[in-house]
């Protein structure tokens, strides 16, 4: 066509192609200016910093070995609770020195026989224990001399009871609370044994001698008589 100029490669003449490559940002790109090698379309390369991987990692393996080590320790706590009598699951036990876990209201004084048994070095401290506890109203059973071992000679004292002398136990535990409880399932007689040691400097005042329900302090140290 006369007067007609030509178009040349670069130039366009209509507007640019919506389905050609465009740019990061999502806008087209005209073909003649797109540089080889770039990115095309919106999506972009995601770069991992291998040095943060790494710390991820070992990250990860620190709160498996926490995990792994606090499990370990509950499970050697609970063997140990439960050798020591600090813990005690429910009645049965296979070596037969249990102890309750419910709330087990203390017995009425009266209805409590002690027998009082100086396993301490201090002489006297039976009888003079015993006539205290009958001032308070319980019953007064034998008095006598008692030999503990020497790993538990220290303690205050030990409390020994019937499976079904729960409630008399803990009257008389409330009279001394450092006192362990020792539950023999064996045992079919109500009186209650009270063992002294050497750590045993009194019972308690009478005015704080609690008589609200409670349960029991055990223990499963073996003494011998």
């Amino acid at each position: 066509m006369p007067g007609a100029v030509p178009v040349g490669p670069a130039e366009q003449t209509g507007p640019t192609d919506q389905n050609g490559p465009t740019d990061r940002n999502g806008t087209a790109v005209p073909v003649g200016l797109v540089s080889p090698g770039a990115p095309i379309g919106p999506a972009e390369a995601v770069l991992i910093d291998p040095v943060a991987a790494a710390g991820a990692r070992r990250m990860r393996r620190i709160i498996l070995i926490v995990l792994l080590v606090l499990s370990l320790a509950a499970v050697a706590l609970g063997i140990t609770w439960q050798k020591t009598g600090l813990w005690n699951p429910s009645w049965g036990a296979r070596d037969g020195v249990v102890c309750p876990v419910q709330m087990v209201q203390p017995a009425d004084a009266d209805q409590v026989k002690v027998n009082v048994y100086n396993g301490s070095i201090h002489e006297g401290i039976g009888a003079t224990t015993a006539r205290t506890l009958r001032d308070r109203g319980f019953q007064e059973g034998a008095v006598a001399n008692a030999k503990l071992e020497d790993r538990v000679s220290t303690a205050e004292g030990f409390i020994v009871a019937g499976q079904d002398s729960a409630a008399e136990a803990l009257a008389v535990q409330r009279q001394l609370p450092r006192a362990k409880i020792v539950i023999q399932a064996g045992r079919s007689e109500s009186s209650i044994d009270l063992i002294l040691g050497d750590g045993f400097h009194g019972l308690t005042s009478k005015k704080r001698v609690s008589h609200a329900p409670g349960r029991l302090d055990c223990s499963r140290q073996v003494f011998s008589g």
